[in-house]
Order: structure tokens, then C-alpha cells, then sequence
């Protein structure tokens, strides 16, 4: 159940985050409790949306026969659901919570869209590229969000 799993990890990974700058198992527990469930919740219901949508998309286009509704291709399903999925996090993080996400994926974004780019053949793959494209990624997010 997506839910419950990234509600168990978000949470998990907000009392971690928080354990490191409180630096006290006690002030953790008693001042960021509503903290720790809302980040929780909040990275639960951003996978159980993008699940929801995928399922809808799917349960849509098996009424007319078709693999998804509109008859739209798998990688537009998954697009479509990824931008649903976002809604939850506009909504229930807070600003430097959010700077945190982008911090994780834009980098990894980034290095997906390269490996597509070398994929369909508009870059000449190279030795170690992909770990470029990511260290290039991660400075520029570095500097844009700090």
C-alpha cells in the first residue's frame, strides 16, 4: 500500500532530519510531533495519488478496450500522474521542506533526461557521463536553491 509505506518513510526520514538539527531525542518528540506526521502524510498521499491516477487512466481505457483512456500512450499516463502526484506536496510541505525535495530530484531529473538524450542518440555517450550530467545537476540546484 503506497500510503502507509512512504508515510512510514517520510516520517521516518522528517524525525531523522529533525533528530540532526535539534540535536535532542526530547525537543524532537515534544515540538515537531504534528511536524513529523503532516511531512509523513504529505509524501504518502503524493504516492498514492500518482498510484490513483495511473489506476483511473487504466481502469478508463479497459472500458474501451484500450490499454489507458484517451488512448494515450504509457509515457503520457505516467506524466500525467507524476504532475497529479505534485499537488500534495504545493500543499503540505512547507517552503524549506519543499527546497529539500527539489534538492533530491531536479539532480535526479536531470540525469534521467540525459540518459534519454544519449538514448535516443542527440548526445554521443561518453565514459562516466551520466555522473557529470548529475554533479553538473547538483551544483547548479545547489546554488539556485541555497
Amino acid at each position: 500500500m503506497p500510503l502507509v509505506n512512504n508515510f512510514t518513510r517520510g516520517a521516518i526520514t522528517k524525525f531523522l532530519l529533525e533528530l540532526a538539527m535539534k540535536r535532542s531525542f526530547s525537543k524532537v518528540l515534544n515540538r515537531s510531533k504534528k511536524e513529523i506526521i503532516r511531512f509523513g502524510l504529505t509524501i504518502g498521499l503524493t504516492a498514492m495519488t500518482f498510484h490513483a491516477v495511473i489506476c483511473l487512466l487504466r481502469r478508463l481505457g479497459k472500458k474501451k478496450g484500450k490499454k489507458f483512456a484517451f488512448n494515450i500512450s504509457r509515457r503520457l499516463a505516467i506524466i500525467i500522474a507524476a504532475i497529479a502526484s505534485a499537488v500534495p506536496m504545493f500543499y503540505g510541505l512547507l517552503p524549506n521542506e519543499q527546497n529539500l525535495i527539489k534538492l533530491i530530484f531536479y539532480p535526479l531529473a536531470f540525469r534521467c533526461a540525459f540518459d534519454k538524450i544519449v538514448e535516443l542518440g542527440w548526445i554521443v555517450p561518453f565514459k562516466h557521463g551520466d555522473i557529470l550530467a548529475y554533479v553538473l545537476a547538483s551544483v547548479f540546484v545547489a546554488f539556485t536553491y541555497t
